[in-house]
C-alpha cells in the first residue's frame, strides 16, 4: 500500500524531480516503541542497517524513528548504491520536544545538517547536491547525545550527470564575527560567527586570536548554534589586554573559507583601580564518588562557573595534595584555607583574592568538621567576610543550634557594615526552617530573600532536586550589591543553582563541563552561585555592560509567523537602546534599566534559508550582543495535502 502511495505522490511531484532511486521503507518491519537495531533489504537491492530505532512514529507507515541519547548512537545506514548520486533530499519529522540534530553522509562524510523542527510536522529537506559519479554509501547519523528523535522517510536520489567535476569547489563564507560584550577583567567573552556555504556543509570552524599582534597566534573550535551561527568562548583575561581574532571555515570537500574581518576588543581593568567589579560567589558540596572527596566531575562544574570566592564542603582530593585540587579546580593564583585538626570531612574557603586571616569555630554537634572561616582582601575599602558550613542532618533542632552559634561568632566578631556570607551545606529540607530564621534574624541578618533558580526555576539544591539544601546566604550590605549571574550568555538575575542536567527550556554546559557531571555517580549536591557588584572604594562606578537575556534560535514553516520577545537589562539604571540587524521586523522603544523589543516576521513569501540575526543593547556607548539563527522551512509543496487525500480514499475503499 505504501508503495503505491510513494508512487502516485512521485507522479504528482515528477515536475520537480526526477529520482534514480527511492528508499520508502516497504521492507522496515518495526512497529513497537522499543528502540531496536536490525536490517533489511532496501528499494535499490543493498542491506540497509539501522540502529537504536523505534517505529510507532510514522510520517507514513512504516517509518524508523531514531531515538535520542542512545548507546550505540542512532542510525540508519545504505548498503552500497551503485551509478553515483547527484542530489539527495528526503522527508524528515521531529518527533518530540527536542530539537532535530541529524547529520546526512555520502561515504561518511556529512553534506548536511537538519536542524530544528516543528513537532509532528513532517518537511522535506533538499535537494542536497552531492555529485558522486561512483558506486556511495548514504548514513543519516544523529550529531550527539542532545540531538531529539527524528523519524525519516521517502529517501529520494538523482542519478549522477557528469556536472559535479569530482565535487564542489566552492569555499564556505565567514559572513559576520563579533564578540558579545567588551569585557571586564577575567570576564568570558563569547564570539559568534555567521558561516555560510550555498553548496556543502561546514566541517569545521575555527578562531583564530592572538594577545601578541599576532606574534603568536592560537586557536579554538566554534560549535554550532543552529543553521549558520556557531559561537566560541574565549579565554579570559585581565584588564589592560587586547584581544585580536578571526575565524576560517572548512567544508565537506576540505576548501577553506576566511573572514574578511579581524576584530578586536580591550579588557577592562576595573578592579585594578576606580569602578566596580563583579565578585561570583559560590557554595558548593560536590564531591561525587564513594570517599567524599572532589573528583572530575566537580573539578569541571568549578572550572565552567568560574566562581571569586568558594565556601567549600567535604574539602578533600585524593588524587594528589589540596594545592593541585585549587590549581587544577580554579588556578594557581588562587588562595584557600582548609580547617585543621585531620577533620574527615573539613569546609574550606577558596578565593581568587588573598585571605588575610582565616580560622575555624567549633561545632559542637558534630566531630568530623566546623564552622571555616576567613577574610578576603577583596578589591575595595571592605573586605569580604565568610563562613563555610556542613549543617548536620540529624534533625531541624540541632541545625538550628549550630544556627545560633555562627550568628553568636559573626554578631562578636564582625560588623553589619562588613560584607559577609554564610555558604554551604546546610541540609535544610524547607525554605523557611528555623535555622534559616536564625541566620536571618538581628543583629546581623544573613537574607534568604533572593532565591538562586536553574534554567527551569528549580531552586532546590539536593541530588534529586527536591530540598533546599544549598545557600549562599548575604548580610544586607552584600545583599543590596547582587546583580545578575550571567554564564554563557544567559542571565539568572537571582543567580544560579547549577545542574549539567538540565535540558528544558535549554541546557548549559560552559566549557570543559560534560552533562552528566551533576548526575555523576553519589554527586551530593549542586552548586550555588550568586554575583555582587561591588564597588572599588573610590566613590566611582564603572559604565556596566548591558545584559541581554538568552535569545533562543527559532525554525518555521514558510507562511507562519516568527515572534519574540528581546529583553535587555542594565544595572547602572542607564537608558537602553535595542536594535536589531533585520530592524524592518523589530521595534523597541528606549528605556532605563530594562528594556523589550518585539521582533515579528510574517514569513509569506520569504526564501527558505537560514538567516543569523544581531540583537544588540546599548547604554551608556557600551554595547552587548546577541546572534541567533532563524530557520525557515519550505513547506514539502502540496504533498501533505495530496498524503491525506490519498489516506482518505484508500480508507473509505478499504
Amino acid at each position: 500500500m505504501k508503495t503505491l502511495l510513494i508512487t502516485l505522490i512521485t507522479l504528482g511531484t515528477a515536475v520537480f524531480t526526477f529520482a534514480a532511486g527511492l528508499e520508502n521503507f516497504d521492507n522496515y518491519t518495526v512497529t513497537g516503541s522499543s528502540y531496536v537495531n536490525g536490517t533489511f533489504t532496501g528499494q535499490d537491492g543493498s542491506t540497509w542497517s539501522y540502529t537504536q530505532c523505534r517505529g510507532d512514529i510514522d510520517i507514513i507507515a512504516p517509518t524508523p524513528c531514531m531515538g535520542k541519547g542512545r548507546t550505540p548512537s542512532a542510525e540508519v545506514r545504505s548498503g552500497t548504491i551503485h551509478d553515483g548520486c547527484g542530489t539527495l533530499s528526503l522527508d524528515w519529522m521531529k518527533a518530540y520536544s527536542t530539537d532535530v540534530n541529524l547529520d546526512v553522509k555520502i561515504n561518511g562524510n556529512v553534506v548536511a545538517t537538519i536542524t530544528g523542527g516543528i513537532k509532528t510536522n513532517s518537511a522535506t529537506y533538499g535537494p542536497i547536491t552531492v555529485n558522486i559519479s561512483a558506486d556511495f554509501t548514504m548514513s543519516f547519523e544523529q550529531k550527539d547525545e542532545n540531538a531529539g528523535q527524528v523519524a525519516i522517510d521517502n529517501i529520494q536520489w538523482t542519478s549522477y550527470s557528469g556536472g559535479g567535476g569530482g565535487g564542489p569547489t566552492n569555499k564556505p563564507t565567514v559572513e559576520t564575527i563579533i564578540n558579545d560584550v567588551i569585557p571586564t577583567n577575567n570576564q568570558l567573552v563569547t564570539v559568534y560567527l555567521s558561516v555560510f556555504d550555498d553548496v556543502t556543509t561546514i566541517d569545521e570552524v575555527k578562531v583564530f586570536y592572538t594577545v601578541n599582534d599576532w606574534g603568536a597566534v592560537a586557536t579554538r573550535e566554534a560549535t554550532l548554534s543552529a543553521g549558520k551561527v556557531y559561537k566560541v568562548y574565549m579565554p579570559v583575561y585581565s584588564g589592560g589586554t587586547t584581544v585580536r581574532y578571526s575565524a576560517y571555515a572548512v567544508n565537506s570537500y576540505t576548501n577553506s573559507g576566511y573572514a574578511t574581518v579581524t576584530n578586536s576588543y580591550r579588557v577592562k581593568s576595573s578592579d585594578i583601580s576606580g569602578g566596580s567589579y563583579t565578585c561570583r560567589v559560590m557554595a558548593a558540596n560536590t564531591t561525587s564518588g564513594t570517599h567524599q572527596a572532589y573528583e572530575n566531575p566537580g573539578i569541571r562544574i568549578f572550572q565552567g562557573l568560574k566562581p571569586d570566592v568558594v565556601a567549600i564542603q567535604e574539602f578533600n582530593y585524593e588524587s594528589g595534595s589540596i594545592r593541585d585540587l585549587i590549581d587544577e579546580a580554579f588556578g594557581t593564583n588562587y588562595y584557600y584555607y582548609r580547617e585543621g585538626g585531620g577533620e574527615q570531612i573539613p569546609n574550606g574557603i577558596v578565593s581568587r583574592w588573598p585571605i588575610k586571616s582565616s580560622g575555624e569555630w567549633e561545632d559542637k554537634e558534630v566531630s568530623n568538621r566546623d564552622f571555616a572561616w576567613a577574610i578576603i582582601d577583596i578589591p575595595g575599602d571592605i573586605d569580604l567576610h565568610v563562613v563555610s558550613v556542613h549543617l548536620l542532618t540529624s534533625g531541624s533542632g540541632v541545625r538550628n543550634t549550630e544556627a545560633k552559634e555562627i550568628k553568636r561568632q559573626i554578631t562578636n566578631n564582625w560588623s553589619d557594615n562588613d560584607y559577609i556570607f554564610v555558604g554551604g551545606d546546610m541540609n535544610t529540607s524547607t525554605r523557611n526552617e528555623s535555622a534559616i530564621q536564625t541566620f536571618g534574624s538581628f543583629p546581623i541578618p544573613l537574607s534568604d530573600s533572593i532565591k538562586p533558580k536553574d534554567q527551569n526555576s528549580n531552586d532546590d539544591t539536593n541530588a534529586s532536586r527536591s530540598k533546599p539544601y544549598d545557600r549562599v546566604l548575604p548580610n544586607s550590605a552584600l545583599n543590596d550589591l547582587q546583580t545578575a549571574t550571567v554564564i554563557d550568555g544567559h542571565s539568572f538575575p537571582d543567580g544560579l543553582v547549577y545542574d549539567s542536567r538540565v535540558t528544558s527550556p535549554y541546557q548549559l554546559l560552559p566549557s570543559p563541563i560534560q552533562s552528566g557531571d551533576s548526575g555523576a555517580s553519589s554527586m551530593q549536591h549542586m552548586g550555588v552561585v550568586k554575583d555582587f557588584l561591588i564597588p572599588n572604594g573610590d566613590g566611582t562606578t564603572t559604565n556596566s555592560s548591558p545584559v541581554l537575556n538568552s535569545i533562543s534560535n527559532y525554525s518555521a514553516h514558510i507562511g507562519n509567523t516568527v515572534s519574540f520577545e528581546v529583553i535587555a537589562t542594565d544595572v547602572d539604571n542607564d537608558t537602553i537602546a535595542l536594535t536589531c540587524s533585520d530592524s524592518s521586523h523589530f521595534s523597541s522603544i528606549s528605556a532605563s534599566g530594562s528594556v523589550t523589543g518585539d521582533y515579528l516576521w510574517s514569513t509569506v513569501g520569504a526564501e527558505p534559508g537560514n538567516y543569523s540575526i544581531i540583537f544588540t543593547a546599548t547604554a551608556n556607548s557600551v554595547e552587548s550582543k546577541q546572534m541567533i539563527n532563524i530557520s525557515i522551512i519550505p513547506e514539502p509543496f502540496y504533498l501533505s495535502f495530496i498524503i491525506y487525500q490519498l489516506l482518505f480514499i484508500i480508507r473509505r475503499i478499504s
